[in-house]
């Protein structure tokens, strides 16, 4: 059975960070967990969806 809901929280990725590590949680396929991952300022994501993960990254650049 697929996990649902989020595995990190804003906290763990602002630690990590701030301890100089990079973060990419996987495997991120639902476009609102793409959006809230983004806002917490991970450094790539990996998904199975890489055009809807694109198109979120366009609309962020704007």
């Amino acid at each position: 059975m697929p996990y649902k809901g989020l595995a990190v929280a804003k906290e763990e990725v602002a630690a990590a960070l701030a301890q100089g590590m990079v973060t990419y949680p996987f495997t991120v396929n639902d476009p609102g967990e793409m959006q809230m991952m983004i806002d917490m300022g991970v450094q790539g994501i990996i998904t199975d969806f890489a055009d809807v993960l694109a198109s979120l990254m366009t609309v962020r650049t704007r």
